[in-house]
């Protein structure tokens, strides 16, 4: 996969994307190919997710013990501790989660699990109404990588795109709602996109100081 730097104003990076360590490590599955799936959403309403703790056990089938986030710089960062049924070791045991954006498009989420694995999810806009979003799945092995172990890998991803296209109906089946009505168990959705804010164009001295942090 080859990532660009597009900044209509000209700019140099305000920010680095992580290198991906676990992409050389043999222990590790590589996904094959990125999949891209265009949908019809806005970027506001992805970038929700991030901080939207209600949706877990009605959207996912994920009972939430902990939850947190943490809005830090480029990087907006999401804890959860799980009880989850398809994912987690055993049905309905502990999945802990930790999913960061490193900048508005860039999403990381290592989950524990039985087997470890490492997702990504990139976006980016098509036009008004339409954006592109990507995901890729990486699974730990505990040992050697044999074609038993493909196979789980296999499924262990499958289950994780499943999951993403629960959030993925929902968004291309619903309006975007720039003043959502949230209520407390919501979560910090409304700090989420004053985050995410810092990315618009034009830039302020403001949002380029709170990105360079």
């Amino acid at each position: 996969n080859i990532f660009l730097w597009h900044d209509p104003e000209f700019g140099a990076p305000h920010y680095e994307i992580p290198y991906l360590a676990e992409y050389d490590d043999p222990q590790w599955v590589r996904w094959d190919t990125m999949v891209r799936k265009d949908i019809r959403t806005v970027p506001h309403e992805i970038i929700d997710n991030v901080a939207d703790r209600a949706h877990f056990p009605v959207v996912h089938g994920a009972g939430i013990a902990e939850f947190k986030n943490t809005f830090i710089g480029h990087k907006a960062t999401q804890y959860a501790l799980n009880k989850h049924e398809t994912l987690a070791a055993t049905p309905g045991g502990n999945l802990v989660s930790e999913a960061t954006y490193h900048g508005p498009a860039y999403l990381l989420t290592s989950l524990s699990g039985h087997h470890p694995s490492l997702t990504l999810i990139c976006h980016t806009p098509i036009d008004e109404q339409h954006v592109a979003v990507w995901y890729g799945n990486m699974v730990k092995s505990d040992g050697p990588i044999t074609p038993e172990f493909l196979e789980i890998a296999r499924n262990y991803s499958e289950l994780g795109r499943i999951a993403f296209y629960q959030d993925v109906q929902i968004w291309e089946n619903k309006e975007p709602a720039p003043n959502p009505l949230l209520v407390a168990n919501d979560g910090p959705i409304l700090e989420a996109r004053a985050w995410y804010s810092q990315f618009f164009r034009p830039r302020g001295t403001t949002a380029e100081a709170a990105a360079a942090e």
